[in-house]
């Protein structure tokens, strides 16, 4: 299994979904999650947790590394910049890993140079280069072939499982919890669309996380609706606690407070919640 993220590390909800994914499926079947950044507190049975920044260099060639790595930062800029795009907004970017990407691609760098690429909280930091790294050393560690299934989480990870799948033979399995047509726009076609598009084409099978993201990657990507199937995300019953709200009896605003803290992209804005507010609202009448 290919993850970007997973607890305690993650930035939204892709490491909450691999966490319950992981969880649920190892019951049933032997897991190897290969994820960008791991930490020793996984409480999981039976789950082999392989972190980029722990990997040693009896599990990798940093020879074969370099050399399939040919184009690795050829193109890239710095720019002195203080963004994330999560929420560690605002915090300051320092450290650039162009100087390690550089040094592996010259066939010059260490063990050392990977976990350093790979540590810290921010896994979208220069995120392309880390994409390209994770896919040709996620491919080194699954060379022993030991494993019926390849599933791959989200786009960053599907190169990964595209590579894995060309060299093993073993069926790919994608699963789709968001689409760049849902994060930029239907019309877009960027080069995040064409990487999804492209692992979509050789995928065996895809699992999407609603009847509505099916229906995008049928609609926007052109795949047959058979290779398709929906899988919903799964609920850990937890307790929660009602506190009564300060407006709830006020007015005119009473029924109709519906606050938002959240990613303001066209998937998760407040306008979306408003819509949904709507609909509720409609099939409560």
């Amino acid at each position: 299994m290919l993850g970007w993220e997973f607890p305690p590390l993650f930035s939204g909800g892709l490491g909450i979904a691999t966490y319950g994914m992981v969880k649920a499926m190892s019951k049933r079947a032997r897991i190897r999650l290969v994820i960008p950044n791991s930490v020793p507190s996984n409480d999981l049975e039976d789950v082999s947790i392989q972190g980029l920044n722990k990997i040693t260099l009896e599990e990798i060639n940093l020879e074969r590394l370099a050399y399939s790595l040919p184009a690795l930062g050829a193109d890239v800029s710095r720019i002195p910049i203080t963004l994330s795009p999560y929420h560690f907004a605002n915090q300051e970017i320092s450290k650039s890993t162009i100087n390690e990407f550089e040094l592996l691609q010259a066939n010059k760098g260490e063990v050392s140079d990977v976990h350093s690429i790979f540590q810290g909280e921010d896994a979208y930091a220069n995120i392309l280069q880390k994409i390209h790294l994770y896919t040709h050393l996620a491919a080194q560690l699954a060379a022993d072939g030991d494993f019926d299934i390849i599933h791959a989480h989200d786009w960053v990870t599907y190169p990964g499982g595209v590579k894995i799948k060309a060299q093993s033979g073993k069926p790919l399995v994608l699963h789709v919890h968001a689409l760049e047509t849902d994060r930029s726009g239907e019309a877009c076609r960027n080069g995040i669309y064409q990487l999804e598009k492209e692992a979509m084409d050789v995928a065996d099978k895809i699992i999407t996380v609603s009847e509505y993201t099916k229906q995008q990657v049928v609609q926007h990507y052109h795949i047959d609706p058979a290779k398709v199937a929906v899988v919903h995300n799964g609920i850990d019953p937890a307790p929660t606690i009602r506190k009564e709200h300060k407006l709830k009896d006020r007015g005119r605003y009473r029924r109709f407070v519906c606050p938002h803290i959240g990613n303001l992209g066209l998937q998760k804005s407040g306008r979306q919640i408003y819509f949904c507010w709507l609909s509720i609202k409609s099939k409560g009448e």
